[in-house]
This record gives C-alpha cells, sequence and structure tokens, in this order.
C-alpha cells in the first residue's frame, strides 16, 4: 500500500450479534404441571427469569506500523440469562437422570452456566439463593410441591441468544 493510499484508508467498524428485541415465552399462570410416575422425559416450563445480561467485547486490528494505516474495530455482543424451569410436581423421591437442551443431551457438568440446582421439590425446600439474590428473601417463592432446576448465567450464544427448550429425564420411585 502506498503512503498516500494508507493515509486515506479509512477504518472498518462491524458488530454482530446485537439483539433489537428479547423475547420471551413463559408458561400461563395455571398452567398445568406433570404429574410424574417412574420415569419420563419431561419439557420444563419458565417460572422466573432475569433480564438478559448483554455483555460488550470490542477488538481492534490494524492501525499501527506496517499495517497501512487502517483499523478495524469489531463489537460482538453475547447474552446469558439467569432462569428457573419447573418439571413437574414435586416429591423428595424425584432424581435428575438426564438433561437436554435444543434436543441436545447435556452434561450437567458442561453446562454453559455459572451455576446449576436442582430442586425436588418437597414440601420444606428453602428459597433458590439465585433467585433470592435478585428479588430479595422476602419476595421469592420456595417453589414447594414443584420440582425446578435454576441455571445462573445461562449462555445463550449457541441458542441463537434466546432461552432454549430444556428437557429433563426424571425418575420418581414408586412405594
Amino acid at each position: 500500500m502506498s503512503y498516500l493510499s494508507s493515509k486515506l484508508a479509512k477504518p472498518t467498524n462491524a458488530e454482530s450479534g446485537k439483539l433489537a428485541t428479547i423475547d420471551v415465552t413463559t408458561g400461563a399462570e395455571g398452567s398445568s404441571i406433570v404429574r410424574l410416575y417412574g420415569m419420563s422425559k419431561v419439557a420444563a416450563q419458565l417460572i422466573w427469569c432475569t433480564k438478559f445480561k448483554e455483555t460488550k467485547s470490542t477488538t481492534t486490528q490494524g492501525g499501527g506500523k506496517g499495517s497501512g494505516g487502517s483499523k478495524s474495530t469489531t463489537t460482538t455482543y453475547t447474552y446469558s440469562v439467569s432462569c428457573a424451569m419447573a418439571f413437574c410436581e414435586g416429591s423428595n423421591d424425584v432424581q435428575l437422570s438426564r438433561l437436554w437442551i435444543d434436543d441436545k443431551e447435556v452434561s450437567i457438568a458442561a453446562l454453559p452456566v455459572t451455576s446449576f440446582t436442582f430442586y425436588t421439590g418437597d414440601e420444606t425446600q428453602n428459597v433458590d439463593s439465585t433467585i433470592s439474590a435478585v428479588e430479595t428473601v422476602e419476595n421469592t417463592p420456595a417453589f414447594r410441591g414443584v420440582c425446578y432446576a435454576v441455571f445462573e448465567n445461562l449462555q445463550l450464544a449457541d441458542y441463537g441468544n434466546r432461552i432454549p427448550n430444556i428437557c429433563a429425564e426424571l425418575v420418581k420411585p414408586i412405594s
């Protein structure tokens, strides 16, 4: 590149992944809840979530000596959300066997989250700490009688920047 063309080069700016709107699908109040007998794959219903958290990352390339003087800046947006998903009527003998996110089975240890907490839904369970940190303890239900899971900072990039469909294989020993 000649000296003159390097001085006339215009910087390039690019953005990717920025959401214009955020839509969340939820279960309606009064929706039925699954009653589990034995073992079953159960679709989750969203019962609580935070606002989407946007993380902005900017990288700059070029502009230095030998680069021709042009500089390009790329800004990438990623999103995460904390949410609670209800699976079925709870009891202290419900066990989580497997988990699917958007029809792909995932290991609990490999979830793209800060933390994952599973509640069996017994009648003495306490409020979840992730939910109470947002809502305050006084305004957080314990969801007693509901088997549910809390996903803290679920990374949404692999799911089209939306809350994915979640299913669980649950086992309830028959006594």
